[in-house]
């Protein structure tokens, strides 16, 4: 397997009643495939050419399909070939310093009797997905279609940690933005954060469809049932889905929120620079710097409540929102 491994190879299993029968090499899995109940899940990491014409030899895949798996950088999809499913899923990595989403890909070519998943770039193993399916065999013994479900909720249940992080991010912003201290580099925070939420939005918002998709399809490749496995990777796209548009709607209120003070701050420097006299009237204005801090900080700190576990992990997320304007609210 030494050179299979140097071409991409990670592991070429074939299995039969949910038990694991043994490793096999590219060129005997048509052999293997002749012992009824046996499917073979094979795991490529960049695979190069050569290879890719050799396991699309060996399934019969699709010429539009194992394009579209060399070239990589493809949106969340599936495409149905005959009897086979072509799928494409972008899992989110976070940078070593977690201020940054990049967006790995995996390829799925499933099929009656076999599986071919393709991981490129830094897209994290699906080993411990493998061990997972292996060590229940009642499961397993329900074959691809079961795989295709294993390896998805893997890769849709890692956006939560993901999201945690961006979340944590937000509120350390919203302290930030209310206290003396924020300057220039808070507006970067702010934009460095929308575009993490634009990154994961990409991935996940057609992965929706993909799920809705699988659960309603009526073909032998996906078991009746398998089905509710499905359904419950459908949930969590969704609630993802929705915890991503929320995220983003406060980051929206935030910016507002740090515009507002800006605002409010620079005209206090302005009116104390001009130096106005007057005990009336410097009453007056002060009295209006008051009431406008007042009322942007009151407003921004109103919180948003999502009960139900808005965060994917049934706990409140509980955010800020601003302005009282913003709300049809006014401090008078």
């Amino acid at each position: 397997m030494a050179t299979e491994q140097a071409n991409g190879v990670v592991a070429c299993v074939a299995y039969a009643e949910g038990k694991r029968l043994g490793d096999i090499s590219i060129p005997d899995i048509s052999e293997a495939l002749k012992k009824p109940g046996v499917f073979v899940w094979i795991g490529l990491h960049d695979p190069d050419p050569e290879l890719l014409k050799q396991i699309q030899h060996e399934f019969g895949l699709h010429d539009l399909a194992v394009e579209d798996a060399q070239l990589a950088h493809q949106r969340p999809k599936l495409e149905q070939y005959g009897d086979s499913i072509f799928v494409v899923l972008r899992p989110a990595i976070l940078s070593a310093d977690k201020q940054h989403v990049e967006l790995g890909e995996t390829h799925l070519f499933v099929g009656p009797r076999y599986i071919v998943s393709i991981r490129h770039g830094n897209t994290p193993s699906y080993a411990a997905v493998r061990s997972r399916c292996e060590s229940t065999p009642p499961a397993l013994a329900k074959g691809p279609g079961y795989v295709l479900y294993a390896l998805m909720d893997f890769i849709v249940d890692q956006y939560f940690p993901v999201l945690d992080t961006l979340s944590d991010q937000l509120e350390r912003l919203e302290d930030e933005i209310f206290s003396d201290e924020f300057d220039r580099a808070t507006v970067h925070q702010i934009y460095d954060l929308k575009r993490n939420l634009v990154e994961v939005k990409r991935a996940v918002s057609p992965l929706v469809d993909v799920c809705n998709r699988l659960v309603r399809f009526d073909m032998p490749l996906i078991p009746e049932d398998t089905r509710p496995y499905f359904r419950d990777v459908y949930d969590h796209a969704i609630r993802i889905n929705e915890q991503v548009d929320t995220l983003r709607e406060l980051l929206t209120s935030a910016l507002e929120a740090h515009l507002s003070l800006t605002a409010v701050r620079a005209e206090r420097r302005h009116e104390e620079a001009r130096g106005v006299g007057g005990h009336h009237r410097g009453a007056h204005h002060g009295g209006r710097r008051v009431r406008d801090e007042l009322q942007v900080h009151a407003g921004a700190r109103v919180a948003l409540r999502l009960s139900g576990g808005a965060d994917g992990h049934g706990r409140d997320l509980c955010l800020p929102l601003l302005p009282l304007q913003a709300l049809g609210l006014a401090l008078t």
